[in-house]
Formats: structure tokens, C-alpha cells, sequence
């Protein structure tokens, strides 16, 4: 559910969707509350979405069922925190590229072993995603109170953040990059259906350019951004 924070809290116009966004009317009924003074700021609030695959004919039959949950601190809501709330939207916006930087060497290291990724699963994305998801909800619940209020603290916590979401990526690409065979490390050629070469894989190639598909997305303090 946090991989859609944008879509049930931030509302406005998307660049990245380019349309506006209209929010769930029960966050709007909070936002209201919030301006009575009605919510309690010291409880959290979870919230939870019920997702449900239609098939059949006429999509009559339920073929899957899943849900999901997410627990926030109301100040978060807030129509005050617009520009918090975007900040998590940005940076889970660079989760979501991180995870296809992952996605990117594993499929590279399967090339270099002589395998053909277009026949794999996203398993590198897979693997983040599941790696990041708890560690993304508990740095959620730390907007509030003085947090909110501090912009350094504010700009300390989105740097621990990234810092913590790059170490787990390069986690999860060390450990793929040591179960690969010795093939990867010599490498070989890929070439395409007409037999024009198509490029040369191999392990430190792949580990260098997951290294700086990782450094454009998360730079260091005083890179370009």
C-alpha cells in the first residue's frame, strides 16, 4: 500500500501522470476532523485496501483476493505536510527505480552466465521490494511531532533513508553477484536474432553499471541530484 502513498494522501496535480489527483474521500473526512481539532495526534491510524481480480464471463467470477495495510500518524495527513508528503512520494518514486536497478544486474549476471533474462521473472525487483517493505513502514511512523516541525531533522531522516534503501540494494546485488558461476566473470558476447552483436556481459561490467544506475539515484551529499 506505501507504494501508492501518492495516490491515497497527496493531492494536486501529478507531473509524473500528468492529470490531478483526487484522494479517497475518507482522507478528506480526516482532514476535516484535523481542522476541529477532532483526531488525536498521539494514535496512529491504519488504513487498509482490498484488492480484487475479476474473470470469467463478464467478469463474474472472483479468480484472486489480497489486501494490504499502512499505518500512519495523523499529522502526516495533514494538508499542512503537503510538502512532506511529497517528499516520501519522491522517494518512493526512487525506490521503485532502485528496484529495476536490482532487476538490471540480475538480469545482466544471467546474461553474462549465458541465460536469457526475457524468459526470467523480476526476481531482482521482487527481492527489494520484499527487502524494503517493513524498513519503508517504520520510517513512516517517525513523521510527527517535533520531526514535522524541524526541517533539519526533516532533511536528516530523508538522508538516513536513502542511505538505508542504497545499502539494501547493494545487499541484495552483492549477494546475486556471489552466487553467480565463473562464466559470468569471463563473460560473453550477446547477439540478437541476425546475429549482430548485441553487447558484452560479464560480471564487473554488470557490477559497475548497477553501481552507477544506484549512484544517479541516490548521490552523495553534495552530488547533483
Amino acid at each position: 500500500m506505501w507504494r501508492d502513498f501518492g495516490s491515497y494522501f497527496v493531492e494536486g496535480f501529478s507531473e509524473g501522470a500528468g492529470e490531478t489527483k483526487h484522494i479517497p474521500g475518507i482522507i478528506s473526512w480526516l482532514r476535516t476532523l484535523q481542522e476541529v481539532n477532532l483526531l488525536p495526534t498521539n494514535d496512529t491510524i491504519s488504513f487498509r485496501i482490498i484488492a480484487l481480480e475479476y474473470g470469467g464471463s463478464q467478469n463474474s467470477i472472483i479468480n484472486d483476493f489480497s489486501s494490504d495495510t499502512l499505518t500512519l500518524y495523523p499529522e502526516l495527513l495533514s494538508e499542512r505536510e503537503r510538502g512532506v508528503q511529497e517528499t516520501i512520494e519522491q522517494q518512493i518514486v526512487k525506490c521503485n527505480k532502485a528496484a529495476r536497478a536490482v532487476n538490471h544486474l540480475f538480469n545482466n549476471i544471467l546474461l553474462a552466465e549465458g541465460g536469457d533474462p526475457g524468459k526470467s521473472i523480476r526476481k531482482g525487483e521482487m527481492l527489494f521490494y520484499r527487502a524494503v517493505d517493513e524498513p519503508f513502514r517504520k520510517w513512516l511512523l517517525q513523521f510527527r511531532g517535533d520531526l514535522l516541525k524541524d526541517p533539519k531533522q526533516l532533511e536528516n531522516a530523508y538522508q538516513k533513508w536513502e542511505q538505508q534503501a542504497k545499502n539494501i540494494a547493494n545487499q541484495i546485488g552483492d549477494e546475486e553477484e556471489q552466487r553467480a558461476n565463473l562464466t559470468a566473470f569471463s563473460g560473453r558476447i550477446k547477439k540478437d536474432e541476425n546475429g549482430n552483436v548485441r553487447g558484452f556481459y560479464s560480471l564487473p561490467r554488470a557490477d559497475k553499471w548497477f553501481k552507477l544506475e544506484l549512484a544517479k539515484i541516490y548521490p552523495k551529499e553534495g552530488d547533483a541530484k
